[in-house]
């Protein structure tokens, strides 16, 4: 299994994210909660909402081959290209055949923000990735978050997050993701 770790800020905006998530047409604005219910889709997520053990509902989503070639491009001025190394040493033939996605790919927070509203400036305190399956373009994928733990350090808030996203097509888990972060509100 390969393991990264990623210990740097990283900040967060309000973008906007593709979302094919079943239930995302709801609009308007969540007047009162119910016991347990998070604001989902029109107000951002505050420390208080969130409940160790809280599964989110699942984000489905596909890598493209677009997305996968924006990605390579990108990615050789910062020494991320991981597998592309290799390729170049590659047969002709050998490099006809699909490659696996980088795991930054998989574990980018697009997903995450996607599937949950974060508050604007939420930071990354750290992150642990474990490979399980390699993923394809084109590959659909489901991602689950839990609440893990939440806890205030030095009058920061932090949420200790569990990202899972499986390879549907496969029927296989493809990465499992311990995220740490510094929530902003």
């Amino acid at each position: 299994m390969l393991h990264y770790i990623l210990a740097m800020p990283v900040f967060f905006n309000n973008a906007d994210f593709r979302n094919t998530r079943p239930d995302s047409g709801i609009g308007g604005n969540i007047k009162k909660l119910e016991e347990g219910q998070l604001p989902m889709e029109t107000d951002e997520i505050y420390f208080s909402h969130l409940k160790e053990g809280h599964s989110f509902p699942a984000y489905l989503f596909s890598v493209s081959d677009d997305d996968a070639s924006i990605y390579d491009r990108c990615t050789p001025s910062i020494g991320l290209q991981g597998p592309k190394r290799l390729e170049q040493r590659l047969s002709e033939e050998a490099r006809q055949e699909p490659r696996p996605l980088s795991p930054l790919q998989l574990s980018n927070m697009s997903g995450m923000r996607a599937a949950i509203k974060m508050p604007e400036g939420c930071v990354l305190a750290k992150e642990l990735i474990e490979m399980k399956a390699p993923s394809f373009s084109g590959d659909h994928l489901q991602m689950t978050i839990q609440v893990e733990r939440k806890y205030i350090k030095n009058e920061r808030k932090f949420v200790d997050m569990r990202i899972d996203v499986t390879n549907l097509d496969r029927q296989s888990d493809a990465i499992s993701i311990r995220r740490t972060l510094v929530w902003s509100k």
